[in-house]
Protein backbone atom coordinates (compact mmCIF):
# COMPACT_ATOMS: atom_id res chain seq x y z
CA UNK A 1 0.00 0.00 0.00
CA UNK A 2 2.78 2.40 0.96
CA UNK A 3 4.59 1.61 -2.29
CA UNK A 4 1.47 2.41 -4.34
CA UNK A 5 1.13 5.85 -2.66
CA UNK A 6 4.75 6.65 -3.47
CA UNK A 7 4.24 5.58 -7.07
CA UNK A 8 1.16 7.81 -7.38
CA UNK A 9 3.06 10.78 -5.97
CA UNK A 10 5.92 10.12 -8.36
CA UNK A 11 3.61 9.97 -11.39
CA UNK A 12 1.81 13.17 -10.35
CA UNK A 13 5.11 14.99 -9.87
CA UNK A 14 6.32 13.95 -13.33
CA UNK A 15 3.07 15.16 -14.89
CA UNK A 16 3.27 18.50 -13.10
CA UNK A 17 6.86 18.98 -14.21
CA UNK A 18 5.98 18.17 -17.82
CA UNK A 19 3.04 20.60 -17.76
CA UNK A 20 5.03 23.42 -16.22
CA UNK A 21 8.30 23.06 -18.17
CA UNK A 22 7.30 25.38 -21.07
CA UNK A 23 6.09 28.01 -18.61
CA UNK A 24 9.21 27.78 -16.51
CA UNK A 25 11.36 28.15 -19.61
CA UNK A 26 9.49 31.31 -20.61
CA UNK A 27 9.66 32.85 -17.13
CA UNK A 28 13.40 32.30 -16.58
CA UNK A 29 14.12 35.78 -17.91
CA UNK A 30 12.41 37.44 -14.90
CA UNK A 31 14.70 39.65 -12.80
CA UNK A 32 17.35 37.70 -10.86
CA UNK A 33 15.97 34.40 -12.19
CA UNK A 34 12.86 34.63 -10.06
CA UNK A 35 11.21 32.10 -12.34
CA UNK A 36 7.42 31.86 -12.28
CA UNK A 37 6.11 34.79 -10.26
CA UNK A 38 2.88 35.17 -8.24
CA UNK A 39 1.23 37.20 -10.99
CA UNK A 40 1.34 34.16 -13.29
CA UNK A 41 -1.52 31.64 -13.50
CA UNK A 42 1.14 28.91 -13.34
CA UNK A 43 2.61 30.11 -10.03
CA UNK A 44 0.38 27.71 -8.09
CA UNK A 45 1.97 24.81 -9.98
CA UNK A 46 5.44 26.14 -9.12
CA UNK A 47 4.55 26.31 -5.42
CA UNK A 48 3.01 22.83 -5.53
CA UNK A 49 6.19 21.41 -7.10
CA UNK A 50 8.29 23.05 -4.38
CA UNK A 51 6.12 21.51 -1.68
CA UNK A 52 6.34 18.13 -3.37
CA UNK A 53 10.12 18.34 -3.62
CA UNK A 54 10.26 19.21 0.07
CA UNK A 55 8.02 16.29 1.00
CA UNK A 56 10.15 13.83 -1.00
CA UNK A 57 13.35 14.91 0.79
CA UNK A 58 13.79 12.48 3.67
CA UNK A 59 16.92 13.74 5.50
CA UNK A 60 16.31 16.55 8.02
CA UNK A 61 19.44 18.49 7.08
CA UNK A 62 18.78 18.15 3.36
CA UNK A 63 15.13 19.12 3.83
CA UNK A 64 16.11 22.23 5.82
CA UNK A 65 18.54 23.19 3.02
CA UNK A 66 15.86 22.57 0.40
CA UNK A 67 13.45 24.71 2.40
CA UNK A 68 15.98 27.56 2.44
CA UNK A 69 16.35 27.26 -1.35
CA UNK A 70 12.56 27.58 -1.72
CA UNK A 71 12.51 30.54 0.71
CA UNK A 72 15.19 32.17 -1.46
CA UNK A 73 13.01 31.61 -4.53
CA UNK A 74 10.06 33.32 -2.81
CA UNK A 75 12.37 36.23 -1.93
CA UNK A 76 13.39 36.67 -5.57
CA UNK A 77 9.72 36.65 -6.54
CA UNK A 78 9.02 39.38 -3.98
CA UNK A 79 11.86 41.48 -5.38
CA UNK A 80 10.56 41.06 -8.95
CA UNK A 81 7.00 41.97 -7.95
CA UNK A 82 8.21 45.01 -6.01
CA UNK A 83 10.01 46.25 -9.12
CA UNK A 84 6.77 45.95 -11.08
CA UNK A 85 4.82 47.53 -8.16
CA UNK A 86 2.59 44.44 -7.90
CA UNK A 87 2.13 44.66 -4.15
CA UNK A 88 -0.62 42.05 -3.80
CA UNK A 89 1.55 39.53 -5.66
CA UNK A 90 4.37 40.37 -3.23
CA UNK A 91 2.07 39.56 -0.33
CA UNK A 92 1.21 36.16 -1.86
CA UNK A 93 4.89 35.25 -2.11
CA UNK A 94 5.50 36.45 1.46
CA UNK A 95 2.71 34.20 2.75
CA UNK A 96 4.31 31.16 1.09
CA UNK A 97 7.70 32.24 2.44
CA UNK A 98 6.22 32.16 5.94
CA UNK A 99 4.84 28.66 5.42
CA UNK A 100 8.16 27.24 4.26
CA UNK A 101 9.93 28.92 7.21
CA UNK A 102 7.70 26.93 9.57
CA UNK A 103 8.90 23.71 7.89
CA UNK A 104 12.55 24.77 8.04
CA UNK A 105 12.28 25.44 11.78
CA UNK A 106 10.85 21.97 12.34
CA UNK A 107 13.68 20.37 10.34
CA UNK A 108 16.37 22.34 12.21
CA UNK A 109 14.93 21.09 15.48
CA UNK A 110 15.10 17.48 14.22
CA UNK A 111 18.75 17.65 13.10
CA UNK A 112 20.65 15.05 15.12
CA UNK A 113 23.96 13.19 14.74
CA UNK A 114 25.54 10.47 16.85
CA UNK A 115 28.66 12.63 17.11
CA UNK A 116 27.73 16.06 18.58
CA UNK A 117 30.73 17.65 16.84
CA UNK A 118 29.36 16.52 13.48
CA UNK A 119 25.95 17.81 14.56
CA UNK A 120 27.32 21.26 15.33
CA UNK A 121 29.01 21.30 11.90
CA UNK A 122 25.59 20.71 10.32
CA UNK A 123 24.05 23.48 12.43
CA UNK A 124 26.86 25.89 11.42
CA UNK A 125 26.22 25.04 7.78
CA UNK A 126 22.52 25.89 8.19
CA UNK A 127 23.38 29.05 10.13
CA UNK A 128 25.55 30.15 7.21
CA UNK A 129 22.72 29.63 4.73
CA UNK A 130 20.26 31.51 6.97
CA UNK A 131 22.74 34.39 7.19
CA UNK A 132 22.98 34.45 3.39
CA UNK A 133 19.18 34.53 3.18
CA UNK A 134 19.04 37.47 5.60
CA UNK A 135 21.68 39.27 3.53
CA UNK A 136 19.61 38.77 0.37
CA UNK A 137 16.55 40.08 2.21
CA UNK A 138 18.54 43.22 3.06
CA UNK A 139 19.33 43.65 -0.65
CA UNK A 140 15.63 43.46 -1.47
CA UNK A 141 14.77 46.02 1.23
CA UNK A 142 17.56 48.32 0.03
CA UNK A 143 16.28 48.32 -3.54
CA UNK A 144 12.73 49.01 -2.39
CA UNK A 145 13.74 51.79 0.00
CA UNK A 146 16.13 53.60 -2.37
CA UNK A 147 14.66 53.04 -5.85
CA UNK A 148 11.01 52.01 -5.55
CA UNK A 149 9.38 53.45 -2.42
CA UNK A 150 9.25 57.04 -3.66
CA UNK A 151 7.14 55.99 -6.66
CA UNK A 152 4.46 54.33 -4.53
CA UNK A 153 1.25 55.64 -3.00
CA UNK A 154 0.91 55.77 0.80
CA UNK A 155 -1.36 52.72 0.66
CA UNK A 156 1.19 50.75 -1.39
CA UNK A 157 3.99 51.80 0.97
CA UNK A 158 1.98 50.57 3.95
CA UNK A 159 1.43 47.20 2.26
CA UNK A 160 5.13 46.89 1.42
CA UNK A 161 6.05 47.78 5.01
CA UNK A 162 3.79 44.95 6.19
CA UNK A 163 5.39 42.47 3.76
CA UNK A 164 8.95 43.46 4.71
CA UNK A 165 8.12 43.39 8.42
CA UNK A 166 6.74 39.86 8.09
CA UNK A 167 9.81 38.73 6.15
CA UNK A 168 12.11 40.19 8.82
CA UNK A 169 10.13 38.41 11.53
CA UNK A 170 10.21 35.07 9.70
CA UNK A 171 13.96 35.30 9.04
CA UNK A 172 14.53 36.35 12.64
CA UNK A 173 12.70 33.22 13.82
CA UNK A 174 15.10 31.08 11.75
CA UNK A 175 18.11 32.82 13.32
CA UNK A 176 16.78 32.22 16.81
CA UNK A 177 16.02 28.57 16.05
CA UNK A 178 19.52 27.81 14.70
CA UNK A 179 21.22 29.64 17.61
CA UNK A 180 19.15 27.67 20.12
CA UNK A 181 19.98 24.43 18.30
CA UNK A 182 23.67 25.28 18.47
CA UNK A 183 23.33 25.88 22.22
CA UNK A 184 21.73 22.45 22.66
CA UNK A 185 24.54 20.82 20.68
CA UNK A 186 27.18 22.57 22.82
CA UNK A 187 25.67 20.89 25.86
CA UNK A 188 25.90 17.50 24.10
CA UNK A 189 29.59 18.13 23.36
CA UNK A 190 30.24 19.07 26.98
CA UNK A 191 28.49 15.94 28.28
CA UNK A 192 30.31 13.64 25.86
CA UNK A 193 33.83 15.14 26.02
CA UNK A 194 33.93 16.82 29.43
CA UNK A 195 35.45 19.93 27.86
CA UNK A 196 35.05 23.32 29.50
CA UNK A 197 32.82 26.04 28.05
CA UNK A 198 35.89 27.99 26.91
CA UNK A 199 37.33 24.96 25.12
CA UNK A 200 34.00 24.27 23.40
CA UNK A 201 33.69 27.90 22.25
CA UNK A 202 37.21 27.81 20.82
CA UNK A 203 36.43 24.57 19.01
CA UNK A 204 33.23 25.99 17.53
CA UNK A 205 34.98 29.21 16.46
CA UNK A 206 37.48 27.02 14.60
CA UNK A 207 34.64 25.13 12.90
CA UNK A 208 32.96 28.41 11.94
CA UNK A 209 36.23 29.66 10.41
CA UNK A 210 36.58 26.37 8.53
CA UNK A 211 33.02 26.66 7.18
CA UNK A 212 33.59 30.28 6.10
CA UNK A 213 30.98 31.63 8.52
CA UNK A 214 33.37 34.11 10.17
CA UNK A 215 34.37 35.52 6.79
CA UNK A 216 30.73 35.77 5.76
CA UNK A 217 29.84 37.64 8.97
CA UNK A 218 32.46 40.25 8.05
CA UNK A 219 30.97 40.61 4.57
CA UNK A 220 27.40 40.84 5.91
CA UNK A 221 28.38 43.49 8.48
CA UNK A 222 30.18 45.58 5.86
CA UNK A 223 27.22 45.28 3.49
CA UNK A 224 24.84 46.45 6.22
CA UNK A 225 27.13 49.43 6.86
CA UNK A 226 27.22 50.26 3.13
CA UNK A 227 23.43 50.06 2.97
CA UNK A 228 23.08 52.35 5.99
CA UNK A 229 25.46 54.91 4.50
CA UNK A 230 23.47 54.94 1.24
CA UNK A 231 20.21 55.42 3.15
CA UNK A 232 21.71 58.25 5.22
CA UNK A 233 22.89 60.02 2.04
CA UNK A 234 19.45 59.50 0.53
CA UNK A 235 17.79 60.93 3.64
CA UNK A 236 20.11 63.99 3.62
CA UNK A 237 19.10 64.73 0.03
CA UNK A 238 15.43 64.43 0.92
CA UNK A 239 15.81 66.73 3.94
CA UNK A 240 17.60 69.38 1.81
CA UNK A 241 14.76 69.18 -0.70
CA UNK A 242 12.14 69.64 2.03
CA UNK A 243 14.01 72.61 3.53
CA UNK A 244 13.95 74.34 0.13
CA UNK A 245 10.18 73.73 -0.02
CA UNK A 246 9.71 75.45 3.32
CA UNK A 247 9.06 72.40 5.52
CA UNK A 248 9.93 71.94 9.18
CA UNK A 249 12.56 69.15 9.23
CA UNK A 250 13.32 69.05 12.96
CA UNK A 251 11.99 65.51 13.45
CA UNK A 252 13.77 64.26 10.34
CA UNK A 253 17.08 65.76 11.46
CA UNK A 254 16.72 64.11 14.88
CA UNK A 255 16.27 60.72 13.20
CA UNK A 256 19.23 61.42 10.92
CA UNK A 257 21.49 62.36 13.84
CA UNK A 258 20.58 59.12 15.64
CA UNK A 259 21.26 57.14 12.44
CA UNK A 260 24.73 58.65 12.06
CA UNK A 261 25.59 57.98 15.69
CA UNK A 262 24.46 54.34 15.38
CA UNK A 263 26.40 53.92 12.15
CA UNK A 264 29.56 55.18 13.89
CA UNK A 265 29.01 52.55 16.62
CA UNK A 266 28.56 49.86 13.94
CA UNK A 267 31.92 50.76 12.40
CA UNK A 268 33.59 50.58 15.81
CA UNK A 269 32.15 47.09 16.34
CA UNK A 270 33.34 46.02 12.89
CA UNK A 271 36.88 47.20 13.68
CA UNK A 272 36.69 45.24 16.95
CA UNK A 273 35.73 42.08 14.98
CA UNK A 274 32.29 42.06 16.66
CA UNK A 275 30.56 41.34 13.37
CA UNK A 276 27.09 40.35 14.54
CA UNK A 277 26.80 43.46 16.72
CA UNK A 278 28.12 45.63 13.88
CA UNK A 279 25.55 44.22 11.46
CA UNK A 280 22.65 44.77 13.87
CA UNK A 281 23.69 48.36 14.62
CA UNK A 282 24.06 49.14 10.91
CA UNK A 283 20.62 47.65 10.19
CA UNK A 284 19.08 49.84 12.90
CA UNK A 285 20.94 52.90 11.55
CA UNK A 286 19.41 52.21 8.14
CA UNK A 287 15.93 52.02 9.64
CA UNK A 288 16.40 55.38 11.39
CA UNK A 289 17.61 56.93 8.13
CA UNK A 290 14.46 55.69 6.40
CA UNK A 291 12.33 57.25 9.15
CA UNK A 292 14.20 60.51 8.51
CA UNK A 293 13.11 60.63 4.86
CA UNK A 294 9.50 59.58 5.43
CA UNK A 295 6.69 62.11 4.97
CA UNK A 296 5.68 62.05 8.66
CA UNK A 297 9.08 63.57 9.56
CA UNK A 298 8.23 66.80 7.75
CA UNK A 299 5.75 69.51 8.67
CA UNK A 300 4.59 72.58 6.78
CA UNK A 301 5.96 75.76 8.33
CA UNK A 302 3.18 78.29 8.94
CA UNK A 303 4.35 81.62 7.51
CA UNK A 304 3.34 84.40 9.87
CA UNK A 305 2.25 87.76 8.46
CA UNK A 306 4.78 90.51 9.00
CA UNK A 307 3.88 92.64 12.02
CA UNK A 308 2.69 96.18 11.27
CA UNK A 309 4.45 97.50 14.34
CA UNK A 310 6.56 96.52 17.30
CA UNK A 311 6.63 99.81 19.24
CA UNK A 312 4.16 102.73 19.56
CA UNK A 313 6.62 105.01 17.72
CA UNK A 314 6.04 103.02 14.49
CA UNK A 315 2.37 104.05 14.44
CA UNK A 316 0.76 107.34 13.35
CA UNK A 317 -0.06 110.12 15.78
CA UNK A 318 -3.14 109.12 17.73
CA UNK A 319 -2.39 105.38 17.35
CA UNK A 320 -0.71 102.82 19.57
CA UNK A 321 0.82 99.37 18.81
CA UNK A 322 -1.39 96.52 20.04
CA UNK A 323 -0.19 92.91 19.27
CA UNK A 324 1.63 93.97 16.11
CA UNK A 325 -1.14 96.22 14.79
CA UNK A 326 -1.59 99.99 15.00
CA UNK A 327 -4.90 100.92 16.58
CA UNK A 328 -6.43 104.41 16.84
CA UNK A 329 -6.60 105.79 20.33
CA UNK A 330 -9.96 107.42 21.19
CA UNK A 331 -9.67 110.96 22.64
CA UNK A 332 -10.54 110.94 26.36
CA UNK A 333 -13.61 112.93 27.41
CA UNK A 334 -11.65 114.40 30.29
CA UNK A 335 -8.26 114.43 31.91
CA UNK A 336 -9.13 116.24 35.15
CA UNK A 337 -12.38 117.02 37.03
CA UNK A 338 -12.18 120.57 35.64
CA UNK A 339 -12.99 119.15 32.17
CA UNK A 340 -16.35 117.91 33.49
CA UNK A 341 -19.58 119.60 34.57
CA UNK A 342 -20.07 120.97 38.06
CA UNK A 343 -21.76 117.80 39.40
CA UNK A 344 -19.37 115.39 37.59
CA UNK A 345 -15.93 113.93 38.22
CA UNK A 346 -13.31 112.55 35.76
CA UNK A 347 -12.91 108.74 36.06
CA UNK A 348 -10.48 106.99 33.58
CA UNK A 349 -11.05 109.61 30.89
CA UNK A 350 -14.82 109.72 31.29
CA UNK A 351 -17.02 112.23 33.20
CA UNK A 352 -19.28 110.55 35.68
CA UNK A 353 -22.08 112.19 37.71
CA UNK A 354 -21.39 112.54 41.38
CA UNK A 355 -24.18 111.25 43.60
CA UNK A 356 -25.13 113.91 46.17
CA UNK A 357 -25.01 112.66 49.71
CA UNK A 358 -28.04 113.52 51.91
CA UNK A 359 -27.18 115.76 54.84
CA UNK A 360 -27.12 113.83 58.09
CA UNK A 361 -29.96 114.61 60.56
CA UNK A 362 -27.60 114.16 63.47
CA UNK A 363 -24.06 113.31 64.31
CA UNK A 364 -24.49 113.01 68.10
CA UNK A 365 -27.52 112.33 70.32
CA UNK A 366 -27.53 115.99 71.42
CA UNK A 367 -28.74 116.85 67.91
CA UNK A 368 -31.94 114.86 68.56
CA UNK A 369 -35.06 115.57 70.62
CA UNK A 370 -35.58 114.26 74.11
CA UNK A 371 -36.38 110.57 74.02
CA UNK A 372 -34.43 110.05 70.71
CA UNK A 373 -30.96 108.67 69.87
CA UNK A 374 -28.73 109.26 66.84
CA UNK A 375 -28.38 106.09 64.67
CA UNK A 376 -26.49 106.24 61.29
CA UNK A 377 -27.15 110.00 60.97
CA UNK A 378 -30.82 109.69 61.82
CA UNK A 379 -32.71 110.47 65.06
CA UNK A 380 -34.77 107.53 66.22
CA UNK A 381 -37.32 107.52 69.07
CA UNK A 382 -36.40 105.34 71.99
CA UNK A 383 -39.27 103.10 73.07
CA UNK A 384 -40.22 103.50 76.78
CA UNK A 385 -39.59 100.29 78.76
CA UNK A 386 -42.65 98.59 80.21
CA UNK A 387 -40.82 98.26 83.51
CA UNK A 388 -37.54 98.91 85.17
CA UNK A 389 -38.14 96.93 88.41
CA UNK A 390 -40.45 94.04 89.39
CA UNK A 391 -42.73 96.37 91.34
CA UNK A 392 -43.70 98.02 88.04
CA UNK A 393 -45.35 94.70 87.07
CA UNK A 394 -48.30 92.70 88.39
CA UNK A 395 -47.95 90.47 91.45
CA UNK A 396 -47.34 87.30 89.43
CA UNK A 397 -44.86 88.98 86.96
CA UNK A 398 -41.24 90.00 86.99
CA UNK A 399 -39.36 92.66 85.00
CA UNK A 400 -37.03 91.06 82.36
CA UNK A 401 -35.07 93.46 80.07
CA UNK A 402 -37.80 96.18 80.30
CA UNK A 403 -40.71 93.81 79.85
CA UNK A 404 -43.04 92.22 82.39
CA UNK A 405 -43.08 88.44 82.13
CA UNK A 406 -45.20 85.98 84.08
CA UNK A 407 -43.28 84.37 86.92
CA UNK A 408 -42.87 80.59 86.89
CA UNK A 409 -44.41 79.07 90.03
Amino acid sequence: MKLNVINVIFVISILLILISMPVLAQEETTEDNAGVTPDSIFWGIDVALDKLALALTRDNEARAEKGLEIAEERLLEIKAMATEKKIKAMAKAETEHGRVVVKIKEDIEKVEEDDPTEEVKTVIKLEKKIGEHESNLEDVKQKIDIKIRGELTEEQQAMIDSVLSNLEGQTGELKIKVVNKKGETKIKIKVKTGKSDVEIEEEIEGLEDEAGLTRDRTVWAQKAIDHAEEKITNAEEKISEKISEGHNVTIAQDYLTQAKEMLAQAKEKLNAAEYREARKLAQDAGKLAMHAKRGKSFEEIEVEEEAECITHEECKIGEICVEGECEKVEEPECITDADCKENETCVEGECEEVEEEEEAECTVEADCKEGEICTDGECEKVAEPECTVDTDCKEDETCVEGECEKSEE
